[in-house]
């Protein structure tokens, strides 16, 4: 009976017990009509809500579901991206509704 009681299992650790980890991802908020977007570009995944915060926050929470999948792919050496405008000119015959005006990058000299 002794060589039963001295075979060794490897422990098994509860997932409650695993370590974590605080991932930092790029987010872009815009508006549409009365609500906010917000999207992460490292993960493609994008929430909605009433106020920027309230989208951030909902934007929170879905990656935070997406994590929890054992099978995400979580993208640990991507570069931030980086947020810029560009400015096109538009022909008479283009159609353009709603249209911001975006800062020019082009130089004033």
């Amino acid at each position: 009976m002794g060589k039963y009681l001295t075979k060794r299992h490897p422990p098994i650790i509860p997932r409650a017990s695993v370590t974590s980890e605080k991932l930092t991802f790029s987010s872009v908020v815009w508006r549409e009509d009365d609500i906010y977007v917000s999207w992460c570009p490292h993960l493609d995944i994008a929430s909605q809500g009433k106020t920027v915060e309230e989208a951030l926050n909902n934007l929170k929470e879905a990656i935070e579901l997406y994590l929890e999948d054992e099978d995400a792919q979580v993208p640990y050496e991507k570069s931030s991206p980086i947020l810029t405008t560009v400015s096109v000119e538009t022909h008479a015959k283009s159609s353009v509704s709603g249209r911001m005006n975006a800062p020019s990058l082009r130089s004033s000299n």
